[in-house]
């Protein structure tokens, strides 16, 4: 087991790696383990750690085949994760935090299956089944919808009295979150860029600077 964390660490871990049989028992001892890890922070982090571990669970057994409820699962994870962080240094948890983590994560996320489906065309079932399900059509009208509910989130919570009374002109950073937003679909779409957010994150320039130029702007909102 030892040996086959150093491969994930490390980035060395390929498909046929593991049995299906040793794969489920290596995925129950990363669980358990997890779980003791999370004992010490307390019960409520504990009670999100088995959510996320069930989620995970659910996903791969059944949800992960399903169109349009992959996705979802896949966001509720990051949701879950943002729950944890706050849980975990005792902060409260905003519902826009929720709100607009999981739409982003949507967002990613049918950013991601619709690169599979153009990069890898007629295989791309294979690698992922559910797929057949999709069309790039669905997932460029999806991704419209969730773009759009991404950035007027946004909008509303900027100009929310709970934003108001901390850091107040926040809405004047609207225009850089709708253009990296627009930017990030016009990756997807004109260079089918959305196989690896991060990635392009560093490498593309016009982003990169939309994203420091936002976190500039919420640091010295925060702390005028």
């Amino acid at each position: 087991m030892i040996a086959s964390i150093r491969k994930i660490a490390i980035g060395r871990l390929h498909v046929g790696d593991f049995t299906i049989a040793q794969a489920v028992c290596f995925a129950i001892e990363l669980g358990a383990i997890a779980t003791l890890l999370s004992m010490p922070i307390g019960l409520n982090f504990l009670g999100i750690a088995a959510l996320y571990v069930a989620l995970q669970f659910g996903y791969s057994l059944w949800a992960k085949q399903q169109a349009v409820l992959d996705v979802i699962a896949v966001a509720i994870g990051f949701v879950l994760r943002a729950f944890g962080g706050g849980v975990a240094i005792g902060a409260e948890v905003s519902p826009w935090l929720v709100f607009i983590t999981f739409v982003l994560a949507m967002l990613l996320v049918l950013a991601r299956r619709r690169h599979e489906l153009v990069a890898m065309g007629e295989g791309a079932t294979a690698h992922r089944g559910v797929l057949a399900q999709y069309s790039i059509r669905l997932i460029d009208q999806m991704l419209g919808i969730v773009a759009g509910a991404t950035l007027i989130s946004y909008m509303i919570y900027t100009a929310s009295a709970e934003v108001e009374a901390k850091r107040r002109y926040l809405y004047l950073t609207v225009p850089l979150v709708a253009f990296g937003i627009l930017r990030y679909l016009y990756l997807v779409d004109a260079r089918n860029e959305g196989g690896d957010p991060a990635r392009l994150l560093i490498r593309d320039r016009p982003l990169l600077v939309t994203v420091l130029l936002w976190i500039a702007a919420e640091v010295i909102l925060l702390y005028r």
